[in-house]
């Protein structure tokens, strides 16, 4: 019986000390796991930044880092840097601040060489693809005729030029409200062609203009309203636009070119078409 109740007291003993040392086993493991946590940056990638916003095509990740429990990246947007801050599934965009100091701006220092040569080698590139696009559609104007939605201006003109143009453009509507004010005195014929690349509404306005044939006056006085309209002819009209323009590398407004392609205005410069309407 002695013999018996030692071997069971040997055998509690053991599986005891077995239990212990799984226990201590388990503990460290679990403090090590706890330690090794995931990097909040492993996740941060082009498509997880698509899945919150929206961002140009261009745009491009050139550094990440891990700042406190946040990954701070590094965008460049159109020649531009843009600072986000990625949580496990959330961002923002500015600038972080820590014990009275711009972290972002520390930040900026430490990349400002290769922010400098992502900018340069952007800004070449558009440079390469600005005399492409007016190279293409100077040998092409004549072809922006088809595309015509109205026309403005004197009736006694000496010149003419193409204006494109979208519905939801404020910089748009600034440059027409100017042209509708000169062409009088200038003696210019204003070719508006209206081309909607800022989304599902512009389209909706631009179907509206197109399907009730409007003037200058109705144009820039119409509103949006969520009634959609279709007709067969904006529907042809906006489809031969949009392969014309593809092949232009045109897509953005607003976008003016004189009639025989002499000069051509991209974006918001009405200093640059004062110029030339001298």
């Amino acid at each position: 019986m002695k013999k018996e109740n030692m071997i069971m007291n040997i055998v509690l003993a053991s599986r005891n000390k077995y239990k212990i040392c799984l226990f201590v086993f388990l503990l460290i493991a679990s403090v090590f796991t706890g330690c090794r946590s995931k990097n909040i940056c492993s996740n941060v990638d082009m498509d997880w930044l698509r899945h919150h916003a929206e961002f140009p095509e261009e745009a491009r990740i050139i550094n990440k880092q891990e700042t406190g429990n946040l990954c701070e990246t590094l965008l460049m947007v159109s020649g531009q840097p843009v600072f986000l801050y990625c949580g496990n599934d959330y961002f923002i965009s500015g600038d972080m601040y820590k014990n009275n100091t711009i972290v972002t701006k520390e930040s900026f220092f430490d990349l400002s060489k290769e922010i400098e040569k992502e900018t340069k080698a952007y800004h070449e590139k558009e440079k390469a693809l600005m005399k492409e696009r007016h190279s293409f559609l100077t040998e092409n104007v004549s072809k922006l005729n088809d595309f015509v939605s109205f026309e403005f201006g004197a009736k006694d003109y000496d010149d003419s030029v193409f204006f494109i143009t979208d519905p939801m453009c404020g910089y748009c509507e600034s440059l027409l409200q100017y042209l509708k004010k000169v062409s009088e005195e200038k003696k210019l014929n204003v070719k508006a062609i209206i081309y909607p690349v800022l989304g599902e509404k512009s389209k909706n306005m631009a179907f509206k203009a197109v399907c009730k044939n409007f003037g200058i006056n109705e144009y820039l006085e119409s509103g949006y309203d969520s009634e959609p309209y279709v007709c067969v002819n904006a529907e042809e009209l906006f489809e031969k636009q949009e392969k014309f323009f593809e092949k232009a590398d045109l897509n953005f407004v607003p976008f003016i070119i004189e009639e025989n392609g002499d000069w051509i205005v991209e974006g918001s410069d009405q200093e640059l078409l004062k110029e030339y309407l001298k």
